[in-house]
């Protein structure tokens, strides 16, 4: 795959193992000697293609799972991704911990511009699903983080709400439930970019805010929380951000997309008319 940033490219060979092995091997996290740290920039404006957006990223037609599905993949809502590859990440769980490299999965909505990551948090598993602008938002982030790191702009001392969303924000897709086989739950969500340090180490952060549960059905003596999701955080490497935002890349999802419409057709023979 094409690099689609020299930064990202830079960060991702500060990697020298695989990032993904079958044993789970701890992820080292990122050295940073800090230096005097710079104010951030505000903001710039959005740009006119950015502010041009399709009108709905995340249609209930759209987002319907393509392609013959069997009963028991319609049960279980199963069916509606493909999982690409594997990759890991941090997490936070509600108590604040973070926890232990997480094992997840690079995700594919079939015939769509939509790209994501799958993994547990806490008790359930989430798919955290992102559009074509979601997904340039996600990069550029990305890319500004290591600008920043690099730069040693990196704030050590600056409390969590400062920085988790530096890097600005997005609206995400979920799909959720107890188990991969059970994501009968979704949800439109605000996800923040930032950074953290954690125990001295900086990562690049991922925050998605509690959302309504688009198919929660209220019922009498239910909890109030019922209807919405959990807030999650999730963390990255450089090496792990750059492999994300690599698989995000317009190229990297094209290509996927173009692989579902070639797929269309080669199971399928051509009829044999030559003559007699």
């Amino acid at each position: 795959m094409k690099k689609i940033l020299t930064i990202m490219a830079a960060a991702a060979a500060l990697a020298a193992s695989p990032l993904w092995a079958k044993k789970a091997a701890a992820v080292a996290p990122d050295s940073y000697d800090e230096i005097e740290p710079a104010e951030f920039a505000e903001d710039g404006e959005e740009s006119a293609q950015d502010v041009a957006e399709d009108s709905d990223p995340y249609g209930k037609e759209k987002m319907r799972p393509k392609g013959e599905r069997n009963f028991g993949e319609k049960l279980f809502g199963l069916g509606r991704f493909q999982q690409v590859d594997s990759f890991s990440l941090f997490v936070k769980s509600s108590v604040g911990t973070l926890h232990l490299r997480k094992k997840a999965s690079l995700i594919y909505r079939d015939g769509t511009d939509i790209g994501g990551f799958y993994c547990y948090y806490d008790t359930s598993a989430f798919a955290v699903q992102l559009d074509r602008k979601a997904r340039a938002a996600l990069i550029s982030a990305v890319a500004q983080y290591n600008d920043d790191f690099e730069a040693k702009r990196l704030d050590r001392g600056a409390k969590q709400r400062r920085t988790e969303a530096v890097y600005g924000a997005t609206e995400v897709y979920e799909e959720y439930g107890i188990a991969l086989a059970n994501m009968n739950h979704a949800a439109r969500a605000k996800a923040c970019f930032g950074y953290e340090f954690v125990k001295g180490n900086p990562y690049f952060a991922i925050y998605v805010k509690k959302a309504k549960d688009l198919k929660y059905v209220k019922r009498t003596g239910d909890d109030t929380r019922m209807g919405e999701t959990i807030p999650q955080r999730y963390y990255f490497t450089r090496a792990q951000a750059a492999r994300l935002a690599e698989f995000l890349s317009d190229e990297s999802i094209d290509s996927l997309r173009g692989a579902d419409k070639d797929d269309a057709f080669s199971d399928v023979p051509p009829d044999d008319y030559s003559a007699e």
